[in-house]
């Protein structure tokens, strides 16, 4: 079962702002990856290390496809099967020391190499992974700072 903590903070103004942090997952959990519904680009993630699942969803390094838009339906939801408590890797994070389930979010390219070179076949399909910059995951290590997204349509 998840334990997240919603951390609220408000300024002199009265203006909140709010972190999701999720502590924990585990066995049972569900969790949805999904991108910018007007991106072009082929989002992907890679777990480093170490995956919440073991048959369902991505295992550590290999590339996964983020094919669900912002909004998407819980049916689409992947089940956890570890918990960051038996699995997870130890990582300092804004929100403290935490073990967690790191993943990389980039983009999945057919039949080409990564931008510094060096070919990184995942699967027999071809697939290969280029990491973007960027940061995120000081949450506790499943996503950055809470922004909901806009309503889908």
């Amino acid at each position: 079962m998840a334990v997240i903590e919603y951390r609220i903070a408000v300024d002199e103004n009265g203006n909140a702002t709010v972190i999701q942090d999720v502590r924990l997952i585990g066995p049972e959990d569900r969790i949805i990856f999904s991108k910018d519904p007007n991106t072009t680009k082929q989002v992907a993630i890679r777990y480093v290390r170490s995956s919440p699942f073991e048959k369902e969803g991505p295992q550590a390094g290999e590339v996964f496809l983020v094919q669900s838009n912002f909004g998407a339906s819980i049916s689409e939801a992947l089940k956890v099967e570890n918990s960051t408590e038996d699995k997870g890797i130890e990582r300092r994070t804004p929100l403290g020391k935490r073990k967690v389930f790191h993943f990389e979010c980039g983009e999945a390219e057919t039949g080409s190499v990564t931008s510094d070179g060096d070919p990184q076949p995942i699967r027999p399909n071809g697939i290969h992974f280029r990491a973007w910059g960027g940061g995120g995951g000081d949450n506790g290590g499943t996503g950055g700072t809470f922004t909901p997204p806009p309503p889908p349509g």
